[in-house]
């Protein structure tokens, strides 16, 4: 088990996020339409505690002191559809903020780790000394902490109690009665998904669910901030292509803000577990979304535990809520514009740490805003217009590191050699990490009509293989994943499809 972290009040967390926020420019923020209209959005950010030195006995404090670094701060409630996911890695696939707010993380840790590997240091990673080949070569400081801060419950599991709670009644039952367990009668084939489209059957607290967004519009696979999040907690914030170089980075808090009091007497669960409030348990409205959330992050994974081999493991963060309003959330912009429905704001904005300080990105459907989306082709955008955390630009990013670690004195690759070295998903295979991700949510099974996501056309989702060789016959607890695979990540660091 991790050595215990001195506890880092969670609105100091939250009070570092909204400043940083506030400061940005006023035209990355949402706004009043000319037709009156008001926009929200959602944020997040990752914050790092790092240990300073001890201050005197005499003004000394019952736990060591720690320094809050904003190291990320993503805002935003947009994904791609499937019939707009890029080929080519130059566009995000998924822009909400939780997910933005942990990919700045993972560039800044590129960053960190290329820094090290060139000699110079680092204030959060430390070179793994004794490393065997394709082994870990950094892990986090001893002391560091890794807090999210979210403004609002993340989608999917974490938020369906507080969903049924504000849902009306007729809206309620239509949505319960919308669940990708019932496939059509005409498609054939293996069982269904066992992931929901959005909230769909929300009240099944076991599902695992993709993004939510209109009943008409073209069904996204990418998958809740719930069930990312709850990943996370078994594979770490690092991602799968620094996974390879990088130990497990864990959350050891989450701080999550807009619950506020629970309305009256609406929204129960079909089956009466909720009830007004109290809950039927006698659960206060915080003490019970507190305890979804801790059951949407975590609490559904434990059977996964006794399988996992350190360093990976099952973080449990901290759940914490915290009164302090963001200003451009949902249920704030509808009070102070009643009568009119509020519109989530149609860009996202990325504010990262970099080595020359902080970049900041203002995103529409995944890349800068200032192109034009035209359809998905085999070219990809010009870099200036990518964003710096997508697929591409990550891969590049692990590539300046695999040539600094290998002895390389530049950060420059002719383009042939580039070519040469494998494609985005090539470079993830192989790895513990893979082997983790396997026992989480299984491997994916070949494509067919997945219900509830026929418009998309052939997808792949996890099914539950045998998995001796990593912890006997064990069910994934994420079987059902929907996944993108080498469809989408057969590109190489120029760009190019390779076949």
């Amino acid at each position: 088990m991790p050595d215990a972290l001195p506890t880092i009040p969670p609105s100091t967390i939250a009070q570092l996020t909204l400043r940083s926020y506030a400061a940005l420019p006023k035209n990355l923020k949402p706004t009043v339409r000319s037709n009156g209209i008001p926009e929200w959005t959602i944020l997040a950010s990752i914050v790092l505690s790092l240990p300073i030195l001890p201050v005197p006995a005499a003004v000394s404090t019952l736990t060591p002191q720690h320094d809050l670094r904003l190291i990320s701060l993503g805002s935003g409630v947009k994904c791609l559809p499937t019939n707009r996911l890029p080929p080519c890695g130059d566009t995000l696939h998924d822009s909400h903020a939780e997910v933005l707010a942990k990919r700045g993380l993972g560039r800044y840790l590129a960053e960190e780790a290329i820094a090290l590997s060139k000699g110079g240091g680092s204030e959060v990673l430390e070179a793994v000394e004794e490393h065997r080949e394709n082994a870990f070569r950094f892990r986090m400081r001893k002391g560091v902490g890794v807090h999210l801060y979210v403004s609002a419950l993340p989608c999917g599991n974490a938020s369906t109690l507080y969903t049924a709670a504000h849902q009306p009644k007729a809206m309620a039952v239509l949505k319960e009665s919308t669940s990708s367990s019932r496939p059509p009668a005409e498609i054939e084939g293996p069982p269904a998904s066992a992931t929901s489209r959005g909230r769909n059957g929300y009240t099944n607290t076991s599902s695992l669910r993709t993004k939510p967004g209109r009943p008409d519009s073209f069904p996204s696979i990418s998958m809740s901030c719930s069930d990312k999040i709850a990943s996370w907690n078994v594979l770490g914030l690092q991602g799968g292509l620094l996974g390879r170089w990088i130990e497990p980075v864990y959350l050891d808090s989450v701080v999550i803000g807009g619950v506020g009091d629970a309305p009256a007497g609406q929204g129960e669960f079909e089956g009466g577990d909720v009830v007004g409030w109290k809950s039927a348990d006698g659960e206060t409205w915080e003490e019970a979304i507190k305890a979804e959330v801790e059951e949407a992050l975590y609490g559904r994974l434990e059977t996964l535990e006794p399988h996992l081999h350190a360093p990976f493991r099952l973080a449990r963060p901290a759940i914490h809520l915290t009164p302090l309003l963001f200003p451009f959330d949902k249920p704030t912009i509808s009070s102070l514009h009643p009568g009119s429905e509020p519109s989530p704001q149609p860009t996202s904005v990325l504010h990262y740490l970099s080595p020359q300080g902080y970049t900041t990105e203002h995103l529409f459907n995944g890349c800068d805003r200032r192109v034009s989306w035209k359809p998905p082709g085999l070219v990809p955008i010009e870099e200036r217009r990518r964003s710096g955390v997508c697929k591409l630009e990550m891969m590049r990013a692990g590539a300046r590191l695999e040539d600094c670690m290998s002895g390389g004195t530049t950060v420059e690759v002719d383009g042939e050699r580039r070519k040469a070295r494998g494609s985005y998903y090539d470079k993830k295979q192989g790895t513990a990490y893979q082997s983790v991700k396997a026992l989480l949510r299984g491997v994916a099974g070949p494509p067919r009509l997945i219900p509830g996501f026929e418009k998309c056309g052939p997808l792949s989702s996890t099914e539950a293989p045998q998995l001796e060789e990593i912890g006997g016959e064990v069910k994934p607890p994420f079987t059902g994943w929907i996944v993108s695979g080498a469809k989408w990540e057969s590109f190489d660091e120029e760009g190019e499809i390779k076949t």
